[in-house]
């Protein structure tokens, strides 16, 4: 869908094929090799086997591109924050994609809000916007919205906290995480997983309230919320960039505490989270624990051996399992 909409749009204007940059999405084989930037493991790895320059901080992107091209992620700040650093980029081309219900509506009205020339089109319930003026671009604007993509304090349930819009729940304290942590038991110790980290929530009320936790191990797909969480905790917190999904697990843990993801762009995925509970249990030493939190309306109970509920609350429920030795 992404790719037959930024064809379409390259057939109505005259891109340069210099030297170019993609942050996020796949450059379309005219394009390639090329230059990108994607904080999500999975993405990297692949692009990185495909021949691509990949980046995952936005600090070691290059500069003087003769175009820039974006796939525009969800997050509304996160999209100014890349539309800019693509107008800061490049030497005067830059393209934006996003699909109609993700933001593609408003893709044109944001580039225009830094004061450049834009053309757009429609394919594919996408659109497409672009200009070919990146230097005529406000550089006040410009620069104040680049602010978006960097690492921020914010001062969420009393402590502050470094995150970055883009990451899961970003700007707040997840319910399901908070009820949790609030109902763990309090033996939990030796070395312990936490599947999913985000900025490192999980991992900070671990470590604050389980004395005999020797070692957390915080694993997160996306490089931000890894750099965020390690920023977030002291030195008992290992952050790992990784994806749990491809990885090879070993049964070298205690205790595994998780909120598991569920979403594939806007959809649910409930494979999604049954395969982190899966990747969990094998996890485990013997007699090892997982606590895991989810929806109420998730049907995860019967992925794993023994898994029961413990807690509902609001919208939540809290399972719990323990391997067998």
């Amino acid at each position: 869908m992404i790719a037959i909409a930024l064809a379409y749009a390259l057939e109505q204007t005259a891109a340069p094929r210099g030297r170019t940059l993609w942050l996020y999405g796949e450059p379309l084989p005219d394009y390639a090799p090329a230059d990108v930037y994607h904080p999500r493991k999975n993405f990297a790895e692949a692009l990185q086997k495909k021949g691509h320059r990949v980046v995952s901080d936005v600090a070691e992107i290059g500069r003087d591109y003769d175009a820039v091209f974006v796939t525009c992620p969800q997050q509304h700040e996160e999209v100014e924050g890349l539309l800019a650093l693509a107008l800061d980029r490049s030497r005067g081309f830059v393209m934006a994609v996003a699909p109609n219900d993700a933001g593609g509506t408003r893709l044109r009205g944001m580039l225009e809000a830094f004061g450049v020339p834009v053309e757009s089109v429609g394919k594919s319930h996408c659109r497409v916007a672009w200009t070919g003026a990146a230097p005529e671009a406000d550089r006040q604007k410009v620069e104040a919205a680049q602010l978006h993509l960097a690492l921020r304090p914010l001062v969420l349930g009393g402590r502050e906290w470094w995150t970055v819009p883009g990451i899961f729940g970003w700007d707040q304290l997840d319910p399901g995480s908070r009820l949790l942590m609030d109902h763990l038991p309090d033996d939990i110790s030796g070395r312990v997983a936490d599947f999913g980290c985000g900025f490192g929530y999980l991992s900070a009320r671990l470590a604050r309230d389980h004395q005999g936790i020797r070692q957390i191990d915080a694993f997160d797909i996306d490089q931000r919320a890894v750099t965020c969480c390690a920023r977030n905790n002291g030195e008992k917190v290992n952050a790992v960039w990784d994806d749990l999904r491809s990885r090879k697990v070993e049964a070298i843990y205690n205790t595994v505490v998780m909120n598991p993801p569920f979403h594939s762009g806007k959809g649910t995925d409930l494979g999604l989270g049954q395969l982190f509970i899966q990747k969990a249990w094998e996890s485990l030493r013997p007699r090892g624990r997982l606590f895991l939190v989810a929806n109420q309306h998730l049907a995860y109970e019967k992925v794993v051996p023994g898994l029961t509920l413990v807690k509902l609350g609001g919208a939540y429920k809290i399972l719990t399992t323990r391997a067998e030795g």
